[in-house]
């Protein structure tokens, strides 16, 4: 009730992705199916959107010792400095942990590999991707993540954006955070859920902070935007117009996803020191 027309608001191109998204097997937004039946049409339906984009050097699965078993994750090397270092064990390369979304009840390697090898590809960095345990099975505080929801729980976009294009009703987050918490009440007062409940203030690193126009999550990444300026964290923030939440995935149409990955990459090598990119 009392919400944004947002399917009438988007841009072009964000339609034409929704367009596509319709014609693929299954909705991966529709909650009332089950987790195990939405993992599969997630998987299924990225198929498509991962096809295709930027050859890496190298790219290989690995595993990492965690405290409860085994993590995977997968490295990806742009260029034959990254993967020479590799060899040789002097690397010099600056690395990016990927942490993937999906609600912390879907997506894996796969899912996610093609934004993993266009951040590669334009920061020249190496890609680390991990496959973290997902909920059910792993609740909190096994499974920790931030993603772009910081720790609002009533906002102008979350009142006025949401709905089945991108699987962020009130329903949805019901089923979400079911998922996720064992009391979905309780843990919006656990710092490593809420991010706004920690000193912001110190021991932050820089953030690139992209957001989409449309996302119920916007005024999160606003809040924590405004929070870094506020210390003087080093921070860039954008609000990429005519986009929903999730909008990085469409890279094979979208130029705003493309764009959001060339200013975090971009972001990234200043704040590493690595000059522009080509160029040692």
């Amino acid at each position: 009730m009392n919400k944004l027309d947002v399917l009438n608001l988007i841009s072009p191109q964000m339609k034409a992705v929704l367009e596509v998204e319709d014609s693929l097997a299954g909705d991966a937004n529709d909650t009332s199916v089950g987790f195990e039946q939405m993992r599969a049409n997630y998987i299924e339906g990225r198929k498509f959107w991962v096809a295709g984009g930027p050859e890496m050097v190298a790219k290989l699965d690995s595993e990492i010792d965690g405290p409860n078993g085994a993590i995977p994750v997968r490295f990806y090397y742009p260029t034959e400095e990254s993967y020479k270092g590799r060899t040789d064990g002097t690397t010099k390369t600056p690395t990016i942990v990927y942490v993937h979304g999906g609600g912390w009840v879907l997506g894996n390697l796969e899912t996610h590999d093609r934004i993993c090898r266009v951040l590669a590809e334009k920061s020249e960095a190496i890609v680390v991707a991990v496959d973290y345990r997902l909920s059910p099975e792993a609740k909190f505080p096994s499974a920790v993540l931030y993603y772009g929801c910081y720790g609002l729980t009533d906002s102008a976009s979350r009142r006025l954006l949401g709905g089945a294009w991108d699987g962020l009703t009130e329903e949805d987050w019901k089923f979400y955070i079911g998922n996720y918490a064992e009391d979905p009440v309780a843990i919006l007062n656990e710092p490593y859920c809420n991010l706004f409940l920690n000193d912001l203030s110190r021991d932050m690193p820089a953030c690139y902070i992209a957001a989409a126009e449309y996302d119920p999550l916007k005024d999160d990444s606003a809040t924590l935007a405004a929070i870094c300026e506020q210390y003087g964290t080093p921070c860039k923030y954008e609000v990429f117009e005519g986009t929903i939440h999730a909008f990085l995935h469409y890279t094979r149409v979208l130029d705003d996803a493309n764009d959001a990955l060339e200013h975090g990459a971009s972001f990234f090598r200043e704040v590493c020191g690595m000059g522009l990119r080509g160029i040692n």
